[in-house]
């Protein structure tokens, strides 16, 4: 049976997880465009979106305390301030991926279409995290 405190640990150390990605994708972007010897390269460009992707889901979901409320101050608020925040981004992922796939003849749609899925990712891994952390509260109830 795992405890709420149990529970609020999981959530900080899926948080710290995500933190620390979002600052490892922007730091390879930051790498791959400095670099005098690499050209931008497709590859470059989608791990620049990638990474720009990876700054604004951090933003969203940690840098912006005056949506959230208040620090939760328990336990239990922590989770339910983290299971909010999952699925306002869940909710915002679907959106994203509900918009028309492209055809198979505009490049430009098949275009967009990669950048809103490499886009996605990130907002997915985030909601995963927070389901695995509290999935013991939950089994419980």
């Amino acid at each position: 049976m795992a405890t709420e405190a149990e529970v609020a640990k999981a959530l900080r150390e899926a948080r710290d997880t995500a933190v620390t990605e979002a600052q490892k994708w922007a730091q390879a972007a930051v790498d791959e465009v400095t670099d005098p010897e690499a050209g931008l390269s497709y590859g470059g460009w989608l791990l620049q979106v990638r990474a720009a992707a990876a700054a604004k889901l951090w933003q969203q979901v940690y840098l912006k305390p005056s949506e959230i409320g208040p620090a939760p101050k328990t336990d239990e608020e922590q989770i339910r301030a983290a299971l909010q925040r999952a699925a306002d981004v869940k909710f915002e992922a679907d959106q994203r991926e509900e918009q028309r796939h492209p055809s198979c003849g505009d490049v430009g749609d098949a275009w967009a279409h990669v950048i809103r899925q490499v886009e996605i990712k990130p907002y997915r891994d985030f909601v995963e995290g927070v389901e695995r952390a509290t999935a013991p509260i939950r089994a419980e109830a």
